[in-house]
């Protein structure tokens, strides 16, 4: 899933914790390589906010090398601003506008996928835990925080697991009501 997990990168509100990104980040970029990059919205001690009672991921999965309770929860943000200073904060470190950017950087990364296949909530594999709104919502608050920081930053949807039927009802109100959040689509391909 990359390393923009939210809290891997601010285990505790208010402290954000830049090293490990910043590797990633230079790393790619002394290799020359185009970043996409994936925003996982989910902190756990956000989660225990207002998730505490509800049901966690039935299987945690382990993250990017990371031990599977990192991410028990995995709902639209309890604290929708916090979320959105934890954005803006990511967003400006990497925008290369030579404000409050990473050392080194050598040149933007304007790509932003916003989660990962929120439809697929099965008890085998589960990405998000919300409804097609709970999705679009958030999809609205992380374009206009990403906006707000950077005008050229380049949205896309979270790729839709597959083209059931189920999977499309998830889907069309997200593509009704949001289709001004998000510039690019998205699709997943696994056959």
């Amino acid at each position: 899933p990359g390393r923009f997990i939210w809290g891997l990168m601010e285990p505790e509100k208010g402290e954000y914790l830049w090293t490990g990104t910043d590797r990633w980040v230079q790393r790619w970029q002394d290799n020359h390589l185009g970043v996409l990059v994936m925003i996982w919205p989910f902190a756990q001690w956000d989660q225990d906010n207002c998730h505490n009672d509800d049901p966690p991921v039935e299987n945690p999965r382990e993250f990017a090398g990371l031990p599977s309770g990192l991410l028990v929860r995995m709902y639209a943000p309890c604290d929708p601003e916090s979320y959105a200073l934890w954005l803006g904060a990511v967003v400006e470190r990497y925008d290369g506008d030579g404000i409050d950017d990473m050392p080194g950087l050598q040149y933007p990364i304007r790509h932003w996928e916003i989660g990962n296949e929120p439809d697929m909530q099965s008890s085998s594999h589960t990405l998000f835990q919300g409804t097609s709104m709970d999705y679009l919502n958030l999809l609205k608050l992380s374009y206009e925080t990403i906006k707000s920081v950077d005008s050229e930053a380049k949205i896309l949807i979270a790729a839709p697991s597959k083209f059931t039927p189920e999977v499309v009802e998830f889907w069309n109100p997200i593509f009704e009501g949001g289709s001004h959040y998000f510039a690019i689509g998205n699709m997943h391909s696994l056959q």
